[in-house]
C-alpha cells in the first residue's frame, strides 16, 4: 500500500482556498480540481511530507500544519496501486503560486464555497465542510506562536566586492529604512556559490567580478518570527557560504538594480559600525576583515 498525504491550503493574505487543476496526463485523462498530495518518502516525518509538496507543487511554504485526523482509502488512478492518503490543512502567508507544470495545469484562489463545490472529492462533502471551517475560525497564529519548522533554510550567498583602493561595496535596500547589508542573494538549482555570486552582483550592481576567496565562515541567519508572521518567506533563514571579489569591470558603470536597492556606496572596513545597524552584521563583517588582511 502506498501511503500518501493530501494537503488543504488556506492563505491568510487574501483569506483564499488554493484549488489546482491537474495535468491530465498524470491521471489517464481525468482531469479535476483538488489539492496538494504527495507519496511519504523513506525516513521523512508526515508533516515533512506535507511541507515538501507544497514546496514541489506551488513553491509556498507553510507558516502551520494542521493535521486533520483524517483519511482515504482509494486505487490510484495513475497505477491502480492501493492508497491510504492522511489528510492536513495547510496555512500559507502569501498568494504567489508557482507551479510544477509536470503535476497541474492551472490553479485558482477561491472563496470557501466555491472551494468546496469545485473541489473533487470521494465522499460527501458535508463532514469537510464543517471541519474546515472550524479549523480557520479556531485558527490562532501570532508572532509568538508561529511554527517555522517546517520552513526550509534558503541556499544564500554574501558576497564583498573590493576596489583597488581596498573598498567594498554595501549597498541600502529599496524596502523600509534603507537598510544596509553587503551584496547578498539567493543560490539557484544548479548553480554553484562562484556562479551564485557572479550571477548577483551583476544583477543588483550591473558589475563583473573575479572571485579571490571564499571564507572559512558561513553565511547562516534566522528570520524573526515577528518578520514571518507579517511578511511571505520561503524559508525560515539562510545558510551558506560568503565570497571575497575584486571588481573587473569599471566602478562608474554601477547601475543599481532599483526593485531591489536605493543606492550603494564604496566604504573602508572602519566604517562599518556607521553604516551597519545589526551587530550579528558587524561581527561577520569583523571576521572577514581579520580572515583576509591582504584585501582589506
Amino acid at each position: 500500500m502506498r501511503i500518501k498525504i493530501l494537503s488543504f491550503v488556506y492563505s491568510r493574505k487574501n483569506n483564499k482556498w488554493l484549488l489546482l487543476r491537474n495535468n491530465p496526463i498524470k491521471l489517464r485523462g481525468f482531469e479535476r480540481w483538488f489539492t496538494v498530495t504527495g507519496t511519504i518518502e523513506e525516513n521523512e516525518d508526515i508533516k515533512q511530507t506535507v511541507a515538501r509538496e507544497l514546496l514541489e507543487e506551488i513553491n509556498l511554504a507553510p507558516i502551520e500544519i494542521i493535521n486533520l485526523n483524517t483519511t482515504n482509502k482509494y486505487l490510484s488512478k495513475f497505477d491502480d496501486k492501493e492508497c491510504l492518503e492522511y489528510n492536513f490543512l495547510s496555512i500559507v502567508n502569501s498568494d504567489k503560486i508557482e507551479l510544477d507544470k509536470k503535476e497541474h495545469i492551472d490553479y485558482l484562489w477561491v472563496d470557501f464555497e466555491e472551494f468546496i463545490e469545485k473541489l473533487w472529492w470521494y465522499e460527501d462533502k458535508t463532514k469537510l465542510k464543517e471541519q474546515l471551517l472550524s479549523e480557520i475560525n479556531n485558527l490562532n497564529i501570532t508572532a509568538e506562536n508561529i511554527d517555522a519548522t517546517y520552513l526550509p533554510y534558503g541556499k544564500v550567498v554574501e558576497v564583498y566586492v573590493l576596489n583597488e583602493n581596498k573598498e567594498f561595496v554595501i549597498v541600502f535596500s529599496a524596502l523600509k529604512d534603507r537598510f544596509c547589508k553587503v551584496l547578498s542573494g539567493g543560490v539557484e538549482k544548479g548553480e554553484s556559490f562562484e556562479e551564485a555570486a557572479i550571477r548577483e552582483v551583476k544583477e543588483e550592481i550591473g558589475a563583473d567580478i573575479e572571485i579571490l576567496a571564499i571564507s572559512k565562515y558561513p553565511c547562516d541567519f534566522e528570520i524573526s518570527k515577528e518578520s514571518l508572521f507579517n511578511n511571505f518567506f520561503k524559508s525560515r533563514g539562510g545558510k551558506g557560504k560568503i565570497i571575497i571579489s575584486k571588481i573587473v569591470s569599471p566602478p562608474e558603470n554601477i547601475k543599481i538594480q532599483e526593485e531591489e536597492i536605493s543606492g550603494y556606496k564604496w566604504i573602508r572596513k572602519e566604517e562599518i559600525r556607521k553604516y551597519f545597524s545589526l551587530q550579528d552584521q558587524i561581527t561577520s563583517a569583523e571576521k572577514i576583515f581579520e580572515e583576509f588582511k591582504d584585501y582589506f
